[in-house]
């Protein structure tokens, strides 16, 4: 008897905005909006936001960020010579009326070689198990030489679920972080073992007191100081793959380096749930059925089409690589659609393991046997 749950609840999705027009900057400019969308929901969604700029080698010194509503959400930090940055952030939105704002800021720019905003992307998703939270800190007086915390709340993944393949392991939680001293390029975000720097704001993000290393971040400064009042807005995103039913307290803090007092503002969104692929391989689900069934899996596009990747087995103790660490793999670009029959490999013995950032998880299934 085939047993199937569709994550992905296709019913509820809209397409927003999806434009691949490339819109340059070749002059000196503070934050300025090169692309701007307003939608409306009439009920709460996930609402993806995914945005993709471009530097030159010979100049590009700018920086990108993304408004909802007129707040600061994510930003690229400071972007210094060539390479394209791509920044994403996922938000629980409730029925209401949204405007989304793509920025550029340049603070050297050379009229040959502009600096570039190549993709604009908002969609309305929805998918189960998942939560979300915003907070902004406004403007807050930070001492000289002085560590405050400017953010302080709790926040619970939540509970497991049991589906036809088996229970939820565990919650991706993604946390996207925005620092600034206001209107000057002045930040520098640390990892935990990072010693704090005279003459900058240096923010830290701490779980449960514990400070923690980022898994992407990005000062707003660069080496070039011209114009120090453009392009402020750093960029930290803590994501982590945590037990369900558990309360965590996060804070965000900043040491001010400087000999004066002066504001500092941060926010950060809090986004959790298992089927949206985070940047690196996990476990979503612990198997459960019985032995001799079979597993169906389909792994669909989300804000991006990468190369997504399904595994069953685990890497071993002593590893000669993939094909001999796993008993089946898969993967592709599109709709990746997989399936598995347990006949010798015990379900109980095995992982399910997922990858491809830009993916998510659309339909799990089980024939049972």
């Amino acid at each position: 008897m085939l047993f199937s749950e569709q994550l992905r609840i296709i019913k509820d999705e809209e397409q927003i905005l999806n434009d691949s027009t490339v819109y340059q900057q070749s002059t000196n400019t503070d934050w300025i909006t090169k692309r701007s969308v307003q939608f409306a929901l009439t009920s709460t969604k996930i609402v993806g936001i995914l945005g993709t700029w471009r530097g030159n080698a010979t100049a590009s010194h700018a920086a990108g960020r993304i408004l909802l509503n007129g707040t600061p959400i994510i930003s690229t930090g400071g972007i210094q010579g060539g390479g394209t940055v791509t920044r994403r952030v996922y938000l629980l939105l409730p029925a209401g009326t949204y405007t989304v704002d793509f920025q550029v800021a340049v603070w050297v720019a050379n009229s040959s070689y502009p600096f570039d905003l190549r993709q604009c992307i908002v969609g309305a998703f929805n998918f189960p198990d998942k939560s979300s939270s915003m907070y902004d800190s406004g403007y807050v007086s930070i001492p000289a030489t002085t560590t405050i915390t400017l953010i302080d709340v709790d926040f619970n993944t939540p509970a497991t679920r049991k589906l036809a393949v088996g229970k939820i392991k565990g919650y991706v939680v993604r946390i996207v972080f925005y620092g600034e001293r206001q209107d000057q390029r002045a930040s520098k975000v640390k990892n935990s073992s990072d010693a704090n720097e005279a003459n900058y704001f240096n923010w830290r993000i701490l779980l449960n007191n514990n400070a923690q290393d980022w898994t992407e971040k990005q000062d707003d400064i660069t080496s070039d100081t011209s114009n120090l009042t453009y392009g402020e807005g750093c960029y930290g995103l803590l994501e982590r793959f945590l037990p369900p039913s558990t309360q965590y307290n996060l804070k965000i803090t900043c040491y001010n380096g400087f000999s004066s007092s002066y504001n500092g503002r941060a926010s950060i969104a809090i986004f959790i749930c298992p089927w949206i692929i985070p940047n690196s391989e996990y476990e979503p689900i612990e198997l459960d059925f019985p032995q001799g069934s079979t597993l169906y899996i389909i792994l669909e596009p989300f804000l991006q089409d990468p190369t997504k990747y399904i595994k069953i087995g685990k890497k071993r103790g002593v590893s000669f690589g993939d094909s001999t660490d796993y008993y089946s793999l898969a993967s592709g670009t599109g709709i990746l659609s997989y399936s598995y029959t347990f006949e010798i490999i015990d379900v109980s013995n095995a992982l399910l393991l997922i990858s491809g950032l830009g993916g998510c998880i659309s339909v799990l299934a089980v024939d049972v046997r």
